[in-house]
C-alpha cells in the first residue's frame, strides 16, 4: 500500500536573502541576474491565474522584443543578450532578468528606470488577449497538450481552469492598472558574475 503524499509548507522569508552579490566564474563576458520578489497576498482579491496573466502582459510589454527597453539596451550596447521570466510560487511572484553585459551597472539602471514608471495602453492589453485566446484555441485541438495544461494548472494553482478563454475575455484596463499600482519592486536581489581574475 502506497503512502499518502504529504506537502510540507515552507515559510519563505518575505525579504530576499542578499540584495547584492558578486561572484567569479569561468566566463568571458560578465553575467547578471536581477530578481524581484513580490508577495502574492497583495493581489488577494484576484484569482491567481488572472494575476499571472496581467503580470505576463506587464512584463512582456516592458521587456519584450518590441519594447523601448529592448531598443535602449541594444542601441547602447549594454548587453550581448538577455531574457526575462516570471514565476509563480506558493506565496510569491518572482520576476527575473538575466543578461550578459560588461556594463552591468548601466543595464541595471535601465531596468530600474523601466520599472519605476509602468504605463500600458489598452492596445497592449488587447493584443495580449488576442494572442492568449489564439493559443487556447490551438491547445484545444491537441488532447495531449490540453491534458498537460490541466496538470500544470493543478500543480501551479491547485485546480484546473476549463474556461480560460472566458477569463481572458474579462481582463480589463481597470484591473490591469490596479495590479500595476499594487506592484512593489523594492524587494530585489542583484547577482553579478565576473570573469575569474588571474592571480
Amino acid at each position: 500500500m502506497s503512502k499518502p503524499i504529504i506537502k510540507k509548507k515552507i515559510e519563505e522569508p518575505r525579504t530576499v536573502l542578499k540584495e547584492y552579490q558578486m561572484l567569479e566564474g569561468n566566463i568571458v563576458i560578465p553575467k547578471l541576474k536581477y530578481s524581484f520578489k513580490i508577495k502574492k497576498d497583495v493581489f488577494s482579491k484576484y484569482e491567481p491565474l488572472v494575476v499571472n496573466l496581467y503580470l505576463n502582459c506587464i512584463f512582456s510589454s516592458l521587456f519584450g522584443t518590441t519594447s523601448d527597453f529592448f531598443d535602449e539596451v541594444y542601441k547602447n550596447r549594454l548587453t550581448t543578450g538577455y531574457y526575462y521570466e516570471h514565476f509563480y510560487y506558493d506565496d510569491y511572484y518572482i520576476l527575473s532578468i538575466e543578461a550578459e553585459s560588461d556594463k552591468a551597472d548601466l543595464f541595471k539602471e535601465v531596468v530600474d528606470k523601466t520599472l519605476k514608471t509602468i504605463f500600458l495602453t489598452e492596445d497592449d492589453l488587447e493584443r495580449h488577449k488576442k494572442m492568449w485566446i489564439a493559443s487556447e484555441i490551438r491547445i484545444s485541438e491537441r488532447i495531449d497538450i490540453l491534458v498537460n495544461s490541466f496538470i500544470e494548472d493543478l500543480v501551479i494553482y491547485g485546480k484546473p481552469f476549463y474556461n480560460r478563454i472566458e477569463i481572458i475575455k474579462k481582463l480589463n484596463m481597470e484591473e490591469l492598472e490596479n495590479i500595476i499600482n499594487l506592484l512593489d519592486m523594492s524587494n530585489n536581489s542583484f547577482v553579478l558574475m565576473i570573469p575569474k581574475q588571474n592571480n
